[in-house]
């Protein structure tokens, strides 16, 4: 993948080189309308791990 960066941004020449990364994607249930969340956690090499909570407004 690529970072998107702006062309404002001191690091929009990133995106011209290709990174590693992971993709989420939520999908709610079918007719769900509401307040919703996710909880992605990611675990570094070190042993180090962070978990962190979105809050999401299905509409």
């Amino acid at each position: 993948m690529f970072p998107s960066f702006s062309e404002a941004n001191p690091r929009s020449v990133c995106n011209r080189r290709r990174v590693s990364g992971v993709v989420a994607t939520y999908v709610s249930q079918r007719g769900y309308l509401g307040p919703d969340f996710v909880v992605l956690e990611a675990l570094f090499p070190a042993g180090r791990g962070v978990r962190v909570r979105f809050p999401i407004r299905v509409m």
